[in-house]
């Protein structure tokens, strides 16, 4: 958990607060990316991916406004997008508070601060990026 806080610069005992969360990471290596998979928990919403954010070459990969927890599933892009080590990926992540008191598994937990963690009572915001060299 801290790992991930850290590489997104941010403080993981001061996490910021809003309905919306972004990182963005170094690519690594040279390859291309083929399929992208968006996870979240019970309270997410949307997420957005773009290669080279704030770039003239920024590209947006994918962009799901209706996620839904309990119908995951994996993006296939119409064609494989190059990668490498002078490119970066944006995730940006999407939830909806409200969502809390209207989910069965939700609805009867104390009111919280929700913040990262396996449970699906807390949230994540991972994006599985499936590439080949």
């Amino acid at each position: 958990m801290n790992l991930i806080e850290n590489v997104c610069g941010r403080n993981p005992q001061n996490p910021p607060a809003g309905n919306s969360t972004s990182c963005t990471w170094p690519v690594r290596r040279t390859s291309q990316i083929v399929r992208l998979t968006p996870h979240m928990h019970l309270l997410g919403t949307g997420m957005k991916i773009v290669l080279d954010p704030g770039t003239p070459k920024a590209r947006t990969l994918l962009d799901v406004t209706d996620y839904n927890f309990d119908y995951q599933r994996s993006y296939n892009l119409a064609s494989p997008v190059e990668i490498g080590p002078s490119d970066s990926l944006q995730v940006t992540c999407t939830y909806d508070p409200k969502l809390r008191q209207e989910l069965p598994q939700l609805r009867n937990l104390p009111p919280r601060f929700v913040t990262w963690g396996d449970g699906s009572s807390d949230e994540m915001c991972l994006a599985i990026v499936q590439s080949v060299a």
